[in-house]
């Protein structure tokens, strides 16, 4: 499955009824369906909210690939360079008043894809 989106919100429906369409035209597990949807909102909303400097058009091409026993997500766009596994870890061991906000989306992805 290959999409283009604009680089804005209202396009996240059409997303995630292009990638569910594409999980049950393959019969993915609940599990791969829930893990598939977290990163690819998350990584998607991250793109249209942090990766322009400019409020104009961009598209965002996210590619979804199944090879026994594999699902394969690749996004690409023009906007700043970003590879969220260089991000450290964010520290959950303090109480939520006292952590810092931001970076538990990625957290998620990487510990669930």
């Amino acid at each position: 499955m290959h999409l283009t989106l604009r680089n804005a919100n209202d396009e996240l429906p059409r997303l995630n009824q292009a990638v569910q369409a594409f999980l049950d035209s393959h019969s993915a597990p609940t599990e791969t369906v829930f893990a598939t949807h977290l990163a690819v909102e998350e990584m998607i909303t991250n793109i249209i909210k942090y990766g322009y400097d400019d409020a104009g058009p961009h598209e965002i091409g996210i590619t979804l690939t199944r090879e026994p026993g594999r699902l394969t997500i690749a996004i690409e766009d023009d906007g700043h360079e970003f590879n969220p596994l260089n991000l450290p870890a964010p520290d959950t061991t303090h109480q939520l008043e006292k952590r810092k906000i931001g970076g538990l989306g990625i957290h998620l992805v990487r510990n669930t894809v």
